[in-house]
């Protein structure tokens, strides 16, 4: 059985639209071009970890992770703003609950989880209950300043406040000024800061521009061929600018994002007229399911299968599966066990209580 499939409630505030075909397509090509984002995440974390673990400098599938970085995460923060005109006049008990109280919830109680798993563990095995008090501070510095795979989480619901904030402002002044930060290369130290200043502007462009995105997005599904022809085009750009080391100067790091953003666009248009690529659907479907649950079947994996595979690309195309297949499995065990608190907020982490519940 294919626990992707057994995964069938999408996660919330899925993108609810009428049964009419040409929104359908819609509809589709989004959870492809997220099945392709998250799927490039996992590989990205679960390399680096095989490596971290097995001390290997490299192996060939740092080629694909290095070919992806300068569009990986700006295609998820765009897809991420595709649908927050939805949302943005709401009353704000409805906007805070669902895009600020939503995310947090999830980042606290999985953050929780991973840190008991990972930190806590690790150090009770090493070191007793010694570093109780260290591990509390490091946890509550957590809260604020992510350093698990989990900030992306963390900062999604800033990216929706600040986008509400600043709705009155001129929109090529907030393009111009997010762009001009997205180039200056800014390191403060601070992952919340850095990240925001790298990526906000795909956000916006994504909330900005959604018609245009949605009429490419068209364009591609009517001409497939013509897709193809850019998909090749921007491939070998891409693959030149990464081999000689410049796609992340300022300026092109920019232009590689939207790029690469578009590729994926146009390539998940394309997967959505292949029924075998179904399951790249199902995997953007539950695409927070998976990026909230895969550190541990991921860490499983590694430790039954690193004694076996000993190339360390192939080990971590093996446990990137693993990773991905696990999280679903574990969103497919917590329906059983009914603690579907895990994935889906109860009515008491709610301001808005969803209908029929009392409150």
């Amino acid at each position: 059985m294919d626990v992707l499939n057994v995964a069938t409630r999408a996660r919330q505030e899925e993108v609810q639209v009428d049964l009419d075909p040409a929104k359908k397509l819609r509809v589709a090509w989004v959870d492809y071009a997220k099945g392709i984002c998250i799927f490039l995440v996992v590989m990205l974390h679960t390399n680096h970890h095989v490596e971290l673990y097995k001390g290997v400098d490299w192996n060939w599938l740092d080629n694909v992770v290095a070919f992806a970085r300068p569009f990986r995460m700006p295609d998820f923060f765009l897809l991420a703003g595709l649908f927050v005109a939805r949302i943005i006049k709401r009353p704000w008990r409805y906007f805070v609950d669902s895009k600020i109280l939503h995310f947090y919830y999830f980042y606290v109680l999985w953050l929780a989880f991973i840190f008991l798993y990972f930190d806590v563990r690790f150090s009770f095995l090493h070191h007793g209950w010694d570093q109780s008090g260290h591990l509390l501070k490091q946890f509550l510095m957590e809260l604020v300043e992510p350093s698990y795979p989990l900030w992306f989480i963390h900062s999604l619901p800033i990216y929706f406040l600040i986008t509400r904030l600043v709705a009155g402002v001129p929109a090529w002044i907030i393009l111009g000024i997010t762009a001009i930060l997205q180039m200056s290369s800014i390191h403060t130290g601070i992952t919340v800061i850095d990240q925001f200043c790298l990526r906000f502007v795909y956000f916006y462009s994504g909330f900005l521009l959604a018609s245009k995105v949605f009429d490419l997005a068209a364009f591609a599904s009517r001409r497939p061929s013509l897709a193809i022809w850019y998909l090749l085009g921007w491939g070998i750009i891409e693959e030149t600018l990464v081999h000689y080391g410049v796609s992340d100067k300022p300026g092109l790091s920019l232009a590689l994002g939207y790029l690469g953003a578009f590729a994926v666009i146009m390539a998940a248009t394309l997967f959505a007229k292949i029924r075998w690529m179904a399951w790249l659907r199902a995997l953007g479907k539950n695409s927070l399911v998976i990026y909230l649950g895969f550190m541990i079947p991921m860490s499983i994996s590694y430790s039954f299968l690193s004694g076996a595979i000993s190339d360390a690309g192939w080990l971590a195309v093996c446990v990137t599966i693993c990773a991905v297949r696990g999280a679903a499995f574990m969103y497919w065990l917590a329906g059983i066990l009914q603690i579907n608190f895990l994935y889906h907020r109860p009515a008491w982490a709610r301001i808005v209580k969803p209908a029929g519940t009392s409150d």
